[in-house]
Formats: structure tokens, sequence, C-alpha cells
């Protein structure tokens, strides 16, 4: 599987699609040397999903033990009843 990495100042998003724009090459490339396109598509799939997925779980899994969720909870519901209440202002 090959890594690609994230250029300096570069967000997710712009990552994510040279990720997949990638994985679509070489899904084209392996296709074009006989590889059957269900399975490739499969494939491919499975592999910008891996990637997708890795930065997302790296950081939750870099989550301190002591993780209040309930107390996190709170303050996010706390948070979105003022927005929702500054959208009616």
């Amino acid at each position: 599987m090959t890594q690609i990495k994230y250029q300096d100042g570069e967000d997710f998003e712009s990552w994510s699609q040279r990720v997949c724009a990638h994985e679509k090459a070489q899904a084209l490339d392996n296709i074009h040397h006989g590889a059957d396109p269900e399975q490739e598509l499969e494939a491919m799939s499975h592999r910008v999903t891996k990637k997708l997925l890795y930065p997302v779980l790296h950081v939750l899994k870099s989550q301190p033990s002591n993780f209040d969720a309930t107390r996190n909870r709170a303050e996010y519901d706390a948070i979105m009843d003022r927005v929702k209440l500054d959208q009616y202002r």
C-alpha cells in the first residue's frame, strides 16, 4: 500500500482528493493489466477507506484515557444551543 503523505499546509479535504485520485489511477492501471474490474473496484474502495480513516482513528486513539464523554457532550450541547439561538436573533 502506497503512503500518500500530507503536504505542508494541506487540509484533509485536499489530501483525501489526492488519495482518491492516486487510488483511481492505480485501479485503472491494474484493470489495464488484466485485473477483474469488479474485484479491482472493491479493492480500491477498501484502500481508500483505510487511508481516509487512518488519521481520524489515530487522533481518536491518542485521546487521553481520562476523557470524559459526558462532560464533553454537555459542552457540545451548550454550544449547539447557543448556535441555534444565534440563528434566530
